[in-house]
C-alpha cells in the first residue's frame, strides 16, 4: 500500500481511497460524488455497487465504513474513492478493497 492507500494493481482492477475534507463553509458533502468528476454512467454504476456493498458488508458496517465514500472516478479498471479521514480510508484499504473489487466487476458487468 503506497501513498494514499493505493493498491497494487489486481485482475479485477485497483483502488485509491483518499482523505477528503469537506468544506465547512460550501455545505457540500465531500464524500458525495464530486461534480464533474464522475460523470453520469460513474455515479449509476456507483449507486449500484453502494446497494449491493450495504447488502453483502450489512447495514452496521456498511453505514460505519463504506457510506462515508465517494466515488472520484475511475480510469479504465482503476477506481478513485474519497473517504472523510485518512483513518477511514486506510480502514477501508484494508478490510475492504477486496469487496469494492469484486462489486465494482460485478455491477459493472
Amino acid at each position: 500500500v503506497g501513498a494514499h492507500g493505493q493498491l497494487p494493481g489486481a485482475a479485477e482492477g485497483s483502488f485509491c481511497v483518499s482523505s477528503a475534507v469537506a468544506s465547512a463553509s460550501s455545505g457540500a458533502s465531500a464524500f458525495a460524488p464530486v461534480a464533474g468528476l464522475a460523470d453520469l454512467a460513474e455515479r449509476e454504476l456507483w449507486s449500484r455497487v453502494r446497494a449491493a456493498l450495504r447488502l453483502e458488508a450489512g447495514d452496521h458496517n456498511f453505514d460505519a465504513w463504506l457510506a462515508p465514500l465517494g466515488l472520484i472516478g475511475r480510469d479504465g479498471d482503476a477506481v478513485r474513492l474519497a473517504a472523510p479521514s485518512a483513518f477511514v480510508a486506510d480502514w477501508v484499504q484494508n478490510h475492504y478493497a477486496d469487496l469494492l473489487r469484486r462489486q465494482f466487476a460485478s455491477q459493472d458487468a
